[in-house]
């Protein structure tokens, strides 16, 4: 067989191959997409919530839970200057905009719901080609797939849910992807987009850092363009805060709102010590008991720990980037307070996946994935009957 065509029968085989892949993820999705709602139908008909809420409920109420119903709120009718309504500007804009264009008032929470959905399969199809990219284009396998471990991770229904969870997953994913190819314009854009999803946008800077400060150090061109796509995250978040400050006449309107839910700073892992020490029995050695309830805070831990486990054990099977973005994340999500959302914000860290994707874990990979989606499952129904929120 000649050369020529040994090499084109290659190339069809790994496009082939990429094919199926590609197709194993949409596959993927589909499953999990239908397993978020079918699980939310079953618990709106039989699983009565603690009271008051009521029952029975739709598969779309069910949800649209918790931050949901405030996100729905803002869809249907924007924000309010009055009362108790003001409370709602600490929820970022984007999300429930796109949820009122996509539905309008009658129909934003469907909209919304699918456009979260929508967002987690371009964010699963955008891990996928980015790792089958950083292995020369083969394709990876189903358990060495960063966007099955997106799908099956423990609180990966909240990208189904009515949260900006996914949204702010894609356009993260979005930036160090057009980083990594160096189109800085599309980087900018998709960083000033994520910081009007949600403030966790300050830390996606440190996907440039590593970069920015290599074409500094070598006195190489192209650093202004890096720098403005570094700084366009800071951008978005300063727009909506400056525009709670005119809505509300008071430019620390961002500031008092999110004081009156409770969210402050912190020394970092202070209070995720504290979770421990109530575990043991030794809240008295940080002068006040824990908020978080003992289930909570397990998880919390389990969470962290877990995370932190696979970061030291794969430090080198990430890029400067990716490192750079999971230390300054974490360091900052535990340096919040209430620290009960650490779980549902670290599982928005798509370099976590990256890590679980290429680990050696043997013949644990299978086992992990089932314990996964079933422990997704199980905090599925509960966070829809009101009995748990992250």
């Amino acid at each position: 067989m000649r050369p020529g065509r040994e090499t084109t029968t290659d190339a069809d085989g790994r496009r082939a191959r990429t094919g199926r892949a590609t197709r194993r993820v949409v596959l993927c999705w589909l499953v999990w997409v239908s397993a978020v709602w079918g699980i939310a139908a079953l618990a709106g008909r039989h699983l009565p919530p603690e009271e008051p809420h009521p029952h029975p409920r739709t598969a779309t109420e069910v949800l649209s839970t918790w931050d949901g119903r405030h996100y729905a709120h803002i869809a249907r009718n924007g924000y309010s200057s009055e009362g108790v309504g003001r409370l709602r500007w600490a929820f970022f804009p984007l999300f429930p905009a796109l949820a009122r264009v996509a539905g309008g008032r009658s129909h934003a929470p469907v909209a919304g719901l699918l456009i979260a959905q929508l967002c987690a399969l371009g964010a699963a199809l955008l891990l996928h080609r980015e790792e089958r990219d950083s292995a020369g284009g083969e394709p990876p396998g189903l358990l060495a797939d960063p966007a099955f471990w997106l799908l099956a991770g423990p609180c990966s229904f909240f990208l189904g849910a009515l949260y900006p969870e996914s949204l702010f997953l894609l356009l993260s994913i979005s930036l160090t992807a057009a980083l990594r190819r160096g189109r800085a314009g599309p980087a900018a854009a998709a960083g000033f987009l994520a910081g009007l999803a949600r403030p966790t946008a300050l830390t996606l800077p440190a996907l440039a850092a590593p970069a920015l400060l290599d074409r500094l150090r070598r006195g190489a061109g192209g650093a202004l363009p890096l720098l403005l796509a570094a700084t366009a995250p800071f951008a978005g978040i300063a727009a909506y805060v400056f525009w709670v400050g005119a809505a509300l006449d008071d430019p620390l309107g961002y500031t008092w709102i999110q004081g009156f839910w409770g969210h402050r700073m912190t020394v970092p892992f202070l209070p995720l010590a504290r979770d421990a020490a109530g575990l043991v029995g030794l809240d008295a050695a940080f002068g006040a008991p824990s908020r978080v309830p003992v289930g909570e805070a397990a998880l919390r831990l389990l969470s962290t720990s877990g995370v932190l486990a696979l970061l030291a054990a794969g430090w080198r099977k990430l890029d400067a980037a990716d490192r750079a973005y999971l230390v300054v994340s974490i360091v900052f999500l535990h340096a919040q307070e209430p620290a009960s959302a650490t779980p549902r914000h670290e599982m928005a860290l798509f370099p976590v996946y990256r890590l679980l994707a290429r680990t050696d874990l043997g013949r644990l990979r299978a086992a992990l994935a089932a314990l996964f989606a079933l422990s997704q499952a199980l905090l599925l129904v509960r966070h829809a009957s009101w009995l748990w929120v992250s």
